[in-house]
């Protein structure tokens, strides 16, 4: 009673769905081998509630929090994320919870675009997490996302071009846990910017066979991510890659007439990204970069080892990196996938993509480490290539290195496709390379970098054990992978499964910190009265972004290697009053200069952040030589002092007159000369549009000037003047702002060389700063 009658056809479909299952998991076991090797490596996260990032580094290392806490720390090579990435990301998601694009940092450099600097990632689609989960949490699962879709969309590619599900697992997880991608992983920037590249070369192979329009789909959204991600270099190069990977396949399977298509889907994909790249373009052309070149940025050959050995020559986190830049000097992507891919060359069945990943890796190390290129390259003024290191391009080693053991373990596992006599003999010329170099670390005949001590060497050695066991094992197991007994060659698959995963796990847990999620940051008594304290003015002391863009206390200095050179050249001549180029990579004020208070009133630095214990030493800016501006301080725990510069002025004021210098030394030196009241006169380098009906007597005290909002993107203020005059904001000058008074567009002049004037008319005015033009 009561049972319902099941048909024969339904029967049949309950059973198909049932084997569906299982075939499911059959196809794709090997994902979830990927998923258990990320889990393994990101489960401080998941198990102890650890955060992927440096925060114990921060509190311990970085001003002001240095002078509360101490501890140990396990990376302390980590200073862009904590100074620059973290605090970057904090005002893309803070502007956009405003309703504000995040056009402008008002924080650094007394103002800076925001998203013309392409690091801070401001259209990454990974923000959307941000809006999903708590900041902290956010900023964790797009971390370590990074090793998970690395991992993913390489086993995606791998199958694509006919490569084994073994082979596809090996290939994956040397690249997910590669040197460049766990070095940078903690940016959140370069490693979403390379994992692009295998999910691109899948829509390619996608599209070259089986021609459907959803893989040029694909192709434009996998570009615009990578573009979108942060990182141009690491864009760029596998942009060229995937272009030559195009010409490449096409020549290979003779369908010439697919090529228009794909370079269509590829400039659609850039032009789908020009919101970033084009105020990048522009804050590009007035930096530093633009005319900052360097040459001999090649690394020295005996760096090569570090392929084999990536900790050769230490590591900072062991504290014994006695040569520094390691993560622009990685190149590893394992030694067991490396010696799979070093065979691959001597198979007598060839992959079709074989020859392109073999060249592609020679090329790369030749840019790399080839000192003529290198110079060639600086000399040429190549942007981003003439200005950056080229030991990153290192980035498709690794993956070309993964990419063919993937390929190495199919063509090794098949009988007959290995020449045993060439395999004995580049066998033992490897024995012998690594017995040759043991001898010269034991006899200290290696060519050491000039920086060698005895205890350098015993680094060198002591890091060198493991790589040499795996170098030895590997060569094992490519003998092994030969035979004809299936129980030899499963039991090796599963050695070197287990030993890529081992290897990989050991280098990148090695590296990456995860610390407690309370010491991301904390809030402090002297953070906390400048917050409430500041207002519009300005903080100087020995702290950096930090501390300012996380607390939204406005400054002067900044760290970024895309600033307005203008405002690095004003700066520099605070030390002498010349005019002198800038740093490449950031401004820093000259506490000792000769027109440092000057320039501090002029700044409207209000409040001086001092640490006690720092006294009157050399690094301090000499606030004690001006008694008359700093007197008492206003706050102090014992620890921190602030003090009040009373001799700052106002953030916006009115001047009654102007004189136009279109020199800029000469600019500079009326700047500075002391008979020039900056109170009252403003240089100015182009004449007003109109002649101007300027005060007869000097500017009143009953005029008034009040900033009544100050935003990153917007500044209105009220003005009142008896007659026409300049109003001067001291902040930085840049084409992308307009200014509107009275409702009415006006002109903003560049004023006292580096920050910005408008005409302002009798009476009263609402004055409006606006970013708007953030392409510019």
């Amino acid at each position: 009673m009561g049972e319902t009658a099941t048909s024969p056809r339904q029967t049949v479909n309950n059973s198909q769905r049932l084997r569906k299952k299982p075939i499911l998991l059959l196809n794709w076991w090997p994902v979830l081998v990927v998923i258990i090797v990320w889990l393994i490596f990101s489960h401080p996260y998941w198990i102890k509630g650890l955060v992927p990032f440096p925060s114990r580094y921060l509190v311990t290392f970085f001003p002001p929090w240095i002078n509360y806490y101490g501890m140990s720390v396990k990376n302390a090579a980590m200073p862009d994320v904590v100074s620059q990435l973290y605090p970057w990301k904090h005002i893309t998601i803070e502007s956009y919870r405003a309703g504000q694009l995040p056009g402008w940092n008002p924080y650094q450099f007394a103002g800076t675009p925001h998203l013309g600097n392409y690091q801070s990632a401001v259209f990454s689609p990974m923000n959307i997490v941000f809006f999903i989960l708590p900041a902290v949490t956010a900023w964790s699962i797009v971390i370590l996302l990074q090793p998970l879709l690395a991992g993913i969309f390489m086993y995606l590619y791998m199958r694509s071009i006919d490569v084994g599900r073994i082979g596809s697992i090996i290939g994956s997880i040397a690249f997910a846990f590669c040197g460049y991608m766990v070095v940078w992983m903690a940016y959140g920037t370069l490693g979403y910017a390379l994992l692009c590249l295998p999910l691109l070369l899948y829509a390619i192979e996608s599209y070259l066979h089986t021609l459907k329009k959803r893989y040029l789909v694909l192709i434009v959204i996998s570009l615009a991510f990578s573009l979108y991600s942060g990182h141009f270099q690491t864009s760029f190069y596998i942009i060229v890659t995937a272009l030559l990977y195009i010409g490449y396949r096409i020549i290979q399977e003779r369908k010439r007439q697919l090529f228009k298509s794909l370079l269509i889907s590829f400039s659609v994909g850039i032009i789908l990204a020009s919101p970033q790249l084009i105020p990048t373009i522009s804050l590009y052309q007035q930096s530093t970069r633009s005319s900052s070149f360097e040459s001999g940025k090649s690394l020295p050959l005996q760096y090569l080892i570090t392929t084999i050995a990536p900790d050769f020559f230490g590591n900072p986190v062991t504290r014994n990196d006695w040569i520094g830049y390691y993560a622009e000097r990685i190149s590893y992507a394992g030694v067991i996938p490396l010696i799979l891919a070093f065979f691959s060359l001597i198979v007598v069945r060839k992959h079709p993509a074989q020859r392109f990943f073999v060249v592609l890796a020679f090329v790369s190390f030749l840019i790399a480490y080839n000192k003529h290129i290198g110079f060639w390259l600086s000399r040429a003024h190549i942007p981003v290539l003439s200005t950056t290191n080229n030991s990153r391009i290192l980035s498709l080693v690794s993956f070309s290195i993964a990419a063919l053991s993937g390929i190495a373990y199919e063509q090794l596992r098949q009988k007959g496709n290995l020449i045993l006599g060439t395999f004995i003999r580049m066998s033992i010329g490897i024995i012998a390379f690594i017995t040759v170099l043991w001898i010269m670390l034991i006899t200290h005949l290696f060519p050491w970098p000039q920086e060698t001590t005895i205890e350098s060497i015993t680094i060198a050695i002591r890091n060198s054990i493991f790589p040499t066991i795996l170098i030895v094992v590997g060569i094992i197991g490519v003998f092994s992978l030969q035979q004809q007994n299936r129980i030899i060659r499963t039991g090796t698959t599963i050695v070197l499964i287990c030993l890529v995963m081992t290897e990989m796990l050991r280098f990148s847990m090695k590296w990456m910190p995860f610390d407690e999620k309370h010491y991301m940051y904390p809030t402090l008594q002297v953070l906390s009265f400048l917050q409430t304290h500041v207002g519009v003015y300005r903080v100087y002391g020995n702290f950096g972004n930090e501390g300012q863009s996380m607390f939204e206390l406005y400054g002067i200095e900044g760290y970024d290697p895309l600033y307005i050179k203008r405002y690095g050249e004003f700066i520099q001549s605070v030390q002498t009053g010349r005019r002198e180029e800038p740093y490449r990579s950031g401004v820093v004020f000259p506490k000792q200069g000769r027109y440092a208070k000057r320039a501090l009133d002029l700044l409207g630095v209000r409040y001086l952040l001092h640490s006690v214990q720092d006294k009157h030493n050399t690094w301090v800016f000499p606030f004690w030589k001006y008694p008359a501006s700093f007197s008492e301080p206003i706050f102090s725990d014992g620890v921190y002092e602030v003090y009040e510069n009373r001799g700052v002025l106002p953030r916006a004021y009115l001047v009654d007159s102007y004189m136009v210098i279109k020199n800029d030394q000469a600019l500079l030196d009326r700047l500075f000369a002391p008979e020039t009241d900056l109170r009252t006169q403003v240089m100015l380098e182009e004449y007003p549009e109109a002649e101007l009906d300027l005060c007869a007597e000097r500017i009143k005290p009953s005029e008034t000037v009040s900033i009544d909002n100050y935003s990153a993107n917007s500044i209105q203020i009220v003005v009142h003047s008896s007659c026409e005059a300049f109003l001067f904001l001291s902040d930085v000058y840049y084409p992308g702002w307009s200014v509107y008074v009275n409702d009415q567009k006006k002109t903003i002049q560049r004023a006292n060389y580096a920050f910005r004037a408008v005409v302002v008319p009798q009476g009263d005015s609402v004055v409006r700063f606006v970013y708007e033009n953030w392409y510019r």
